[in-house]
Parts: structure tokens; C-alpha cells; sequence
């Protein structure tokens, strides 16, 4: 839901300038589909299933593609911005 409401059209946001965001920003919603492939999985199994995907569907070193990283992990330099920071702070108190 992150990515399909806030993330493409609140400047600021962490994935704000993902290329599924811009995507969506460029398409519009209506052009994707989401479809759960697995299931029922722990969270390594479905860390490692991430990686099988994305390899399957060559997402990462494809252009087109729309993951930034091989899978199962977040990119070294992902950066929140300081009102992102703000929200969370207050939301933890």
C-alpha cells in the first residue's frame, strides 16, 4: 500500500523517486497489478524467494526493471528525509 498510495505522490517520501514510483507517476495505478507469487513462507524463506523472483524476472539488471538491489535487502544508500524522520519520531511517542 506504501507504494501504491503515499510513496509515488508524496515528494519527500523514502521511495518517492523508486522507479516503481515514477512508474506510477508516469502510467498511473491502473497499470499494474499486484499478485502474490508465494505464501505462508518465514521471513528468510521469504527473503530468498524475493531473490529467486527477481532473478526469474530479470527486475534488477534489467533497464526496465524496477528493484534496485538483487532482493531481500534495502539499498546501502537509502536515505530518509528529515520530515520522514519527524513522522516516525512522533509516532513512536
Amino acid at each position: 500500500m506504501e507504494h501504491e498510495r503515499y510513496e509515488p505522490f508524496e515528494e519527500g517520501r523514502p521511495h518517492y523517486n523508486y522507479p516503481l514510483s515514477r512508474g506510477i507517476r508516469k502510467y498511473g495505478l491502473d497499470y499494474y497489478e499486484c499478485i502474490v507469487l508465494e505464501d505462508n513462507l518465514t521471513e528468510e524463506e521469504a527473503k530468498e524467494q524475493e531473490k529467486y523472483w527477481i532473478e526469474y524476472y530479470d527486475t534488477y539488471n534489467n533497464p526496465e526493471g524496477y528493484n534496485y538491489t538483487p532482493g531481500g535487502e534495502l539499498t546501502p544508500w537509502t536515505k530518509f528525509s528529515e520530515s520522514i524522520i519527524k513522522e516516525v519520531k512522533s509516532l513512536l511517542k
